[in-house]
């Protein structure tokens, strides 16, 4: 007697779906690093994005009126605050609510606080993005932790 049977049976199908969940396990978290990996590049090119924005808006306006100067720490979203220059050589501190406005394209940072020097973002200064921290050393942005970030004055708002 001839038999003819086609298809699988009920142990290999199981043995199939075992198979593709061990594969599920092992994969899903590689994959879950390279989407963080990627929203954390994402964070720190939004922070080079702003800054570079931030020097742009410092230097323009500092063309524009040369009796102005960046104070030295800048710490609101959005704004450069300057410092007026007297003919006596002293200065009359700005406050943020008479800041410039800082034109950007991407995501607005969640708080920082850059330290000027020469009109440019020195070493010292922090920038959060999306809730990645981000600190400038010997000229470079690395990685920041929040015990960092602490202690360069950029504390996680409401904590």
């Amino acid at each position: 007697m001839k038999t003819n049977s086609k298809g699988f049976t009920l142990i290999e199908l199981l043995a199939v779906i075992v198979i593709l969940a061990v594969i599920a396990l092992i994969a899903t978290p590689l994959i879950m690093g390279v989407i963080d990996d990627a929203r954390k590049g994402s964070a720190k090119n939004g922070a080079y994005g702003y800054v570079k924005a931030f020097e742009n808006t410092v230097a323009t306006e500092m063309i524009k009126d040369t009796k102005i100067s960046p104070a030295k720490n800048q710490t609101t979203v959005g704004k450069v605050v300057f410092d007026t220059r007297k003919n006596d050589g002293s200065t009359t501190i700005g406050t943020p609510a008479n800041g410039k406005p800082i034109n950007f394209k991407g995501t607005s940072p969640d708080r920082h606080k850059l330290i000027i020097v020469n009109g440019t973002v020195g070493d010292d200064s922090c920038i959060v993005v999306s809730g990645y921290g981000f600190k400038m050393s010997s000229g470079e942005w690395q990685d920041a932790t929040n015990e960092e970030l602490n202690t360069l004055g950029c504390p996680k708002t409401g904590a």
